[in-house]
């Protein structure tokens, strides 16, 4: 894994090796019946999540290629009809989980933002809850290290525009209880990337909001809504 750290200073030079790399590897991360691995299932798991590894690794040098192809798996996935689908979905955001994006140069971190706005209309479009609460997971996953990074980036227009997009059917989402352990952390990172006007318009809501289901009768509820709590007094101390 160390030497995929190389590739930025090699880029000419490895880009049939980067591109085999990136085909293996969203080839191993696929979806696997345990049923058919039997006791070779929690191997087959942790090769996954190797390859997964090297995604996130790839995408500091070649973030663009990784989206678009992606897409294209996740575009032919929505064609399938097989009852898998839904497993082959969540297989392949859990392989994008460790994907990284720049924030220190703004062409870079609107490349990052068309990654997240893509996702958004993803967790928009999907009917199939696990899908969708798996979407959720992957942003919150990606956001999170970005709300740390980021202060004057939250006023670029892309960024705007995808919180605006999300944030409104995220909320709503929160209110339902089937989707409320996965809606939280996600409209958390939402307000914590957003503009500062955007978040003291929203933030005394879901504050309260927050603190009503501390008491809730479900503790993973309740825990949820502790940690959206301290990550968002976190943002209000650190901006």
């Amino acid at each position: 894994m160390k030497i995929l750290f190389e590739v930025e200073f090699h880029l000419s030079a490895c880009e049939q090796q980067v591109k085999y790399l990136l085909d293996s590897s969203f080839q191993q991360v696929q979806y696997k019946d345990p049923t058919t691995l039997g006791v070779n299932n929690t191997n087959s798991l942790v090769v996954a999540e190797t390859y997964a590894e090297v995604i996130g690794v790839l995408s500091e040098t070649h973030f663009t290629q990784i989206h678009k192809q992606f897409m294209a798996i996740l575009t032919d996935l929505k064609k399938d009809s097989l009852p898998t689908v839904s497993h082959n979905m969540i297989s392949l955001l859990m392989a994008m989980k460790f994907v990284k994006i720049k924030t220190n140069q703004v062409e870079d971190f609107e490349m990052g933002i068309k990654f997240l706005d893509d996702l958004g209309s993803f967790l928009l479009e999907v009917k199939d809850k696990d899908v969708k609460h798996a979407v959720a997971g992957l942003l919150v996953e990606i956001l999170l290290p970005v709300a740390a990074q980021i202060k004057r980036e939250t006023n670029i227009p892309a960024l705007i525009t995808f919180v605006g997009k999300l944030y409104g059917p995220t909320n709503e989402l929160a209110s339902k209880k089937q989707h409320k352990l996965a809606a939280y952390p996600l409209l958390t990172c939402l307000l914590c990337v957003s503009q500062r006007q955007f978040f003291l318009s929203n933030w005394v809501p879901f504050l309260n909001n927050a603190l009503a289901n501390l008491k809730n009768r479900d503790s993973r509820i309740s825990r949820v809504a502790l940690e959206s709590l301290y990550r968002l007094l976190w943002y209000v101390f650190d901006y």
